[in-house]
């Protein structure tokens, strides 16, 4: 097992503004969340500060402004902590952040309804013919299942979008992808209506340790 943290924080009733990330966060930074909606500035800020909290367990010395750059894919890392890999998810209340010896990546979703489009637009044809196979009242779930599995999968690759999420698959019984040089799982959730997908580069099961955090700052 390759053990991942996981941070997770609610956003529920979370009064942070951009002022009050001015010395915790680069200006560079603020700026371009600056033009997010209001309710991406926050997950965004809070996916940041769940980043420096990370690292305070990971270096006695962690930076004083957290700046990003990003691999020529869009994935951002921090040159000063080259092994420290991390990966940010956002989705309704729950904003997480995932750490790891290796490339990781995680994503949350919250279930919720969806166009009968979207499961032919993200799933394979393998996957599409083990969803038609799950009873009616089971499909739902399954579907996010898989949608935050194959999410992890493209996140932690550092592809990201760039991946078309039918190019692959991924099965749930057992947790498994079509790609041998990654490992994921679904982390079980404390809030239900909730689905998270971890996955890591390398051939061993990440395990992840979710930590619910109360305070960010």
């Amino acid at each position: 097992m390759q053990r991942v943290t996981v941070l997770a924080y609610s956003i529920h009733n979370c009064p942070l503004q951009l002022a009050d990330c001015i010395g915790l966060i680069a200006p560079a930074r603020l700026e371009q969340v600056s033009r997010f909606r209001p309710a991406d500035q926050l997950r965004s800020l809070c996916g940041d500060l769940l980043v420096r909290k990370a690292l305070e367990n990971y270096t006695p010395v962690p930076p004083l402004l957290l700046s990003y750059t990003t691999t020529e894919h869009g994935k951002p890392f921090l040159p000063a902590f080259p092994h420290f890999h991390f990966n940010v998810s956002h989705s309704g209340d729950w904003v997480l952040c995932a750490t790891a010896s290796r490339p990781v990546g995680i994503d949350i979703q919250q279930e919720r309804p969806f166009k009968p489009a979207l499961p032919r637009r993200a799933l394979s044809d393998r996957e599409q013919m083990f969803w038609n196979a799950v009873p009616a009242e089971k499909r739902s779930s399954a579907f996010f299942d898989l949608w935050c599995l194959k999410e992890a999968y493209c996140k932690a690759t550092g592809l990201g979008l760039k991946k078309p999420l039918d190019s692959f698959s991924v099965l749930l019984e057992p947790v498994s992808i079509s790609d041998d040089a990654y490992c994921a799982t679904l982390v079980p959730f404390p809030d239900p209506d909730y689905h998270v997908g971890l996955c890591i580069e390398g051939n061993d099961t990440p395990e992840a340790d979710l930590r619910i955090v109360t305070s960010i700052k």
